[in-house]
């Protein structure tokens, strides 16, 4: 299973990196967010790449199909890494991997920030498998709709930062 989205924000993609790369804004938005026990482990950029890790409890934000509760009940912990590249046309693009502990499926995706001119668009894919037999697929649909509730707020909040800064 596969979610993609695209979306804008009202400056360049050097400033939208830049932006998304500081330790204290990750901070700024999960603590927005309402996330517990945020770490982030690594956060360095050299010239042309450089890597986010973080560790965080994440709350599901949709109704969790009952298989899944015996699975997980309540908070999970999330590890996130993200490998940053900027190329030469402009573009800074991402392949990250999340790990929900405890949780038996992969979630693999990629972010790409595009110039729009003046501003720019980032586009943000994430795969989703679980290959666990008979609930496999319930599970991944929820991850999936649980992630594009995750992927909004997190838009939403990102803009809101950007704006007041």
């Amino acid at each position: 299973m596969e979610i993609n989205v695209a979306h804008p924000y009202p400056v360049s993609a050097d400033n939208l990196f830049n932006f998304l790369f500081n330790e204290q804004n990750i901070i700024r938005k999960h603590e927005t967010l309402g996330v517990k026990n945020l770490r982030v482990n690594q956060c360095d950029w050299s010239e042309s790449e450089g890597t986010i890790q973080l560790t965080k409890d994440v709350q599901p934000r949709g109704d969790m199909p009952s298989v899944l509760q015996k699975l997980q009940p309540g908070t999970t912990t999330m590890k996130q890494v993200e490998n940053w590249r900027k190329n030469s046309d402009g573009e800074f693009c991402c392949d990250y991997q999340v790990e929900l502990i405890g949780v038996p499926a992969n979630l693999k995706g990629t972010m790409v920030i595009k110039p729009d001119g003046e501003a720019s668009v980032i586009h943000v894919s994430l795969g989703i498998q679980c290959k666990v037999p008979l609930i496999g697929k319930t599970i991944a649909q929820f991850i999936a709709k649980d992630s594009q509730i995750q992927m909004e707020s997190e838009y939403e909040v990102n803009q809101s930062l950007i704006l007041a800064n």
